[in-house]
């Protein structure tokens, strides 16, 4: 961007004097060659005609404000100075000063042609709209004094479960209460209740604090809502921040430098909300109690977790804001047809006691709060951080206790990471892993510990974990025995103790009575009968004596062992038995070696056959005669060999025929 250019007055008379009679452009507007930047008149002309002084080129002017309405000015007198548009201001990429598409590229770099400095988007619902760092430190600024001039605070509100609880449940008509409000989103009708009292906080708290919605919901629902809450726009105006604004969908710190782009600013700030970790544990926040109104429904408007183990129930509609009741009216008028058509709803939740009074103490913090920093602010002249003062407040609602845990932290895991532990912490009590003299309360979750017997025996007050949640969400410590375990005493744990000794002892064994020889006996007896009878029932099942499996366990048994149970003479038939078993099955193998060998004996004499026939037709070769003689074997020789092996065959079969006979016989 070129350097500014100075404004220099051209009289048409040199030497005459002009009065000055006012500019007719504002500083950093846009003006063309022919634009009218001021106009003035002769001092010595008699007649009112006024002439009107023209820049000549095209830019951003700044007026010398040294120039007062009725000065004089002279030839050569420097009246502003001209400049090209830094585009400070951006709309959709296109300057909001002198109208220049900024979206246009350089064919030769791929590079804009016109840079913006415009990069701070500080309007809540209009996002699109940026502005340049020094843009938005002067409006900051401003901003700023105008808040510590009507002695306010500045007050982020979230709006689910903090003011209000909805559902996209149906609710019937007999169950709408005047502060229950119904309307149509995109995907569905909705129903919204307010928190108890919170018309009148938001009363007491718009004098105190410059109050801007920030919340989950997309923007339609975040302004329907709003409009609910402040139909005349005297708490919230348009400060309304959604979903679809904000830069993060976890988490709403991001937008916080933008909207108040200066330090002072963001010193002022107070959070509610039900949820800290959306505004990653700041110090400027002060926790709610979530409220929940209708069962079974959490917050419709949840962000996704870290994790990934927290999930939105239910998203909003997107309608715009410009849409407004005409799309509802629409909605509205469906046909029979597809009233029919639709699935099944679910059905009516069931509604809990509204008896909420969060608000309240709510309402008495953020005014102590207001009331600590302008005490200060008043007597020092100094601005202090409202978070530092919201610390110190939390701080002293616990610091006189020492607090002690059982069952609520688990074994072996970091207390540090505990919520309950935390709570502890940032309430300014101290927490202690066992009980000590300086113990102050034993916060348990069941009374049945070790640690609630010795708090009992050292008159240590034992409360439930309601104490601590209920000094957190009122910020004073409340009574300890309207929060105290029902009916702890002493002698319950010794009567624990005795009962598990007892159930733990066994049966001592010098106390059974021995049996009589008698009684063995008769039990012996008594044993051998159903043992008789089960084999006798047994053997008819079956129809034989021994049964298949116990033939198979017979078999299996060594053969050494049978023959110990045998006497000496069946010892001697098993062993001829055994004999003449061997002998059948060497005859029955000679025979079968017969047979092979006659299948091996005529197929010799086959294959001899085909060889005398070739040797035969070989005899006319010249060539091959000879050397086939000297392969070829004499055929009248191996039939001798053939015929003597035969004999020997019938030899041995002979032997071991006799050999049978007499084993037989013998």
């Amino acid at each position: 961007m070129a350097e500014a250019k100075k404004l220099i007055f051209n009289a048409p008379d040199p030497d005459a004097e002009y009065k000055f009679l006012g500019f007719r452009t504002a500083e950093g507007s846009f003006v063309e060659p022919e634009t009218v930047f001021f106009e003035y008149r002769s001092v010595a002309a008699v007649s009112m005609e006024t002439s009107k002084f023209r820049p000549g080129c095209s830019g951003v002017v700044k007026p010398n404000r040294k120039l007062k309405r009725g000065s004089v000015i002279k030839n050569g007198d420097e009246v502003g100075e001209i400049s090209d548009c830094p585009h400070q201001i951006v709309m959709k990429d296109l300057c909001a000063t002198c109208g220049k598409d900024l979206r246009i590229v350089d064919e030769v770099t791929g590079k804009p042609k016109e840079r913006s400095s415009a990069h701070v988007s500080m309007v809540h619902h209009v996002p699109e709209l940026v502005v340049s760092k020094d843009l938005a430190n002067k409006f900051g600024q401003e901003d700023y004094e105008k808040v510590l001039k009507a002695k306010k605070l500045i007050l982020l509100v979230d709006l689910d479960q903090t003011l209000i609880h909805t559902t996209n449940r149906p609710v019937p008509e007999k169950e709408l209460l005047p502060d229950i409000y119904q309307y149509l989103c995109a995907d569905g009708r909705y129903y919204t209740k307010l928190r108890p009292h919170c018309r009148e906080f938001l009363e007491r708290m718009n004098q105190l604090y410059e109050m801007h919605i920030i919340s989950f919901g997309q923007r339609y629902y975040a302004h329907k809502i709003t409009k609910i809450l402040d139909e005349d726009q005297k708490y919230f105006a348009q400060r309304i921040m959604s979903r679809d604004e904000l830069n993060s969908v976890r988490h709403k710190t991001n937008n916080i430098s933008a909207l108040f782009p200066i330090l002072e600013q963001r010193k002022m700030i107070v959070i509610i909300d039900d949820r800290d970790d959306v505004w990653q544990y700041c110090e400027a926040l002060i926790r709610v109690k979530p409220y929940k109104y209708f069962a079974e429904v959490d917050d419709i408007n949840a962000p996704t977790s870290l994790k990934g183990n927290e999930k939105t129930e239910v998203a909003e509609g997107e309608d715009p804001v410009n849409k407004g009741e005409e799309e509802a009216g629409d909605k509205e008028e469906k046909t029979e047809k597809e009233k029919e058509e639709a699935p099944p709803i679910a059905s009516s939740p069931a509604l809990n006691q509204d008896n909420d009074d969060v608000l309240e103490d709510i309402g008495r913090v953020l005014t102590e709060v207001h009331r600590a920093f302008f005490e200060h602010y008043e007597k020092n002249k100094e601005l202090s951080d409202v978070s530092g003062i919201i610390s110190y407040m939390r701080k002293k609602v616990l610091q006189n206790e020492v607090i002690a845990l059982s069952g609520l932290i688990p074994m072996g895991t970091d207390k540090t990471r505990s919520i309950v532990y935390r709570l502890c912490i940032q309430f300014g009590a101290t927490v202690t892993d066992d009980l000590t003299d300086e113990t102050t309360v034993l916060i348990a979750a069941r009374p049945s510990t070790e640690k609630v017997r010795l708090a009992i025996r050292k008159k240590i007050p034992i409360v439930t974990l309601e104490w601590l949640y209920t000094c957190t969400a009122k910020w004073i410590c409340v009574p300890k025995r309207d929060y105290q375990h029902v009916g702890l005493h002493l002698s319950q744990f010794k009567e624990k103790r005795r009962q598990e000794e007892a159930g733990n002892q066994s049966p001592r064994l010098c106390g059974i009575e021995a049996l009589s020889k008698e009684v063995l006996k008769t039990m012996e007896e008594e044993v051998d009968e159903e043992l008789g009878d089960l084999s006798e029932s047994s053997d008819e099942e079956h129809g034989s004596d021994t049964s298949a499996e116990d033939v198979e366990i017979l078999e299996s048994r060594p053969k050494v062992e049978r023959q110990k149970e045998k006497p000496a003479s069946s010892l001697e038939e098993e062993e001829d038995e055994d004999n003449r078993s061997k002998l059948l099955k060497r005859l029955n193998s000679q025979e079968d070696s017969d047979e092979e060998d006659e299948v091996m004996r005529n197929g010799d004499i086959e294959s001899r056959t085909r060889k005398r026939t070739f040797e035969s037709a070989g005899m006319d070769d010249e060539d091959e005669g000879p050397s086939f003689k000297r392969m070829s074997p004499d055929v009248g020789e191996l039939d001798d060999d053939l015929e003597a092996e035969m004999q020997e065959y019938e030899d041995d079969s002979d032997e071991l025929e006799a050999e049978l006979e007499n084993q037989l016989n013998g």
